[in-house]
């Protein structure tokens, strides 16, 4: 099997499209991504354009690196019979880049509806499998249980054929990349099922500190009582990023669904979460700590469509919050949502308030507002700075 050179990440068009992220001479350090910095947000963007270019295979435009020592090369490995998969359906980015190893892994191919298409076996096997499990083990002999179907995808095969995959290609890039070429930071990172892939792979290779970032990926840790306990990852080194929109038909914002997807597969998550305001032009975001990964476990709230889950769109949104960091030069707030912007729950917003917009329950959604003052109008204690809601309707 060999190591294959991809393309260039970038032409100077697509820097105009997507406005490409160059990374800081300062390596982001593993650490909690509360308070996000400016740098720590460089890195998420970055992490999220390699994302999505394994997903579609570079950018399309036919441009091939034939130098994979340059540090600023990407290489890949694709997947093919040669791996124990289809052709495409399984593929991993190796960027050596500045002070980063990044390991990119793509998303499932979509479902088909034909049972013999390798999309349909990669959406049902990989991300539905909850028939097997593994053991993984990290360089420190600490074990996890993972779902069956995100490890092979992390792997690069499949139910059908249980190949090698290119494992032992990625691990040796890795060991390369880390221990023969001075002081780097080794970030993993995918997109829905290319993130679930990272989890495991921040899992196995613990013992070099990794950053994990991934993008609405469902959980993968096992939760029966046939596995290890799993407790003693860094949660805090991994970053889960969950994007949301406004339906104004169904009461306001909506959730990825695919980060829900632990009560369906019985895993449970690991690692912090970042939730996504949802507006065009966001200005914060919701950070929940590592010590309650399942805070997004409920599907009462999901978006049907799925078009909260695009990878273009997490893009979109991510690179609308970087900018704005970059206009502000200075840490994102992660305290919650700003007045007027869409919400679930009053954690989200930064006053502690989240209430409907008007008094109609058919045509009204969930906003963010401010608290209200003693003697203002209330209907419940929430809506008060001193929590109490009178009988009268009046704060307190």
């Amino acid at each position: 099997m060999t190591m294959d050179c991809g393309k260039l990440f970038v032409t100077t068009a697509v820097i105009l499209l997507i406005g490409f992220v160059k990374l800081a001479n300062s390596t982001v350090q593993p650490a909690s991504v509360n308070p996000l910095t400016l740098e720590k947000m460089g890195l998420i963007l970055r992490a999220k354009q390699l994302s999505v270019n394994v997903y579609y295979g570079n950018n399309n435009d036919g441009d091939f690196n034939t130098n994979c020592e340059d540090d600023s090369a990407v290489c890949t490995l694709e997947s093919g019979d040669d791996f124990g998969t289809d052709a495409g359906v399984d593929r991993v980015y190796l960027v050596d880049e500045g002070g980063y190893c990044t390991v990119a892994f793509k998303g499932s191919e979509p479902p088909n509806p034909d049972p013999n298409s390798p999309g349909w076996n990669d959406w049902v096997e990989q991300n539905f499998d909850t028939a097997n499990t593994y053991t993984v083990q990290d360089g420190n002999g600490n074990s996890c249980g993972v779902q069956g179907g995100f490890f092979d995808a992390y792997v690069g095969r499949s139910n059908r054929n249980q190949g090698t995959g290119y494992q032992r290609n990625v691990e040796s890039w890795i060991e390369n990349c880390m221990e023969s070429r001075g002081e780097r930071q080794l970030v993993f990172t995918g997109h829905s099922q290319g993130g679930s892939a990272a989890t495991i792979a921040g899992i196995i290779h613990a013992q070099y500190d990794p950053i994990t970032i991934n993008f609405g990926a469902p959980p993968v840790i096992v939760r029966n009582g046939n596995t290890p306990p799993c407790n003693w990852p860094v949660g805090e080194h991994f970053w889960r990023i969950i994007n949301t929109e406004m339906d104004s038909g169904y009461g306001g914002m909506d959730y990825d669904p695919a980060p829900f997807l632990g009560s369906l597969l019985d895993t449970w998550h690991v690692g912090s979460s970042i939730i996504l305001q949802p507006d065009t032009t966001p200005t914060a975001a919701k950070y929940i700590d590592a010590s309650n990964p399942e805070r997004y476990q409920s599907f009462a709230y999901f978006d049907a469509d799925f078009t909260a889950h695009d990878p273009g769109f997490y893009e979109d949104r991510i690179k609308a919050l970087y900018t704005y960091a970059t206009q502000q030069n200075g840490p994102i707030d992660l305290s919650g949502f700003p007045n007027g912007s869409g919400c679930r729950y009053t954690s989200e917003c930064s006053s502690n308030r989240c209430d409907w917009d008007s008094n109609n329950p058919v045509t009204s959604v969930s906003r963010c507002f401010a608290k209200v003052r003693r003697g203002g109008w209330c209907n419940e204690d929430s809506d008060c700075r001193s929590n109490n809601c009178r009988w009268w309707y009046k704060c307190g």
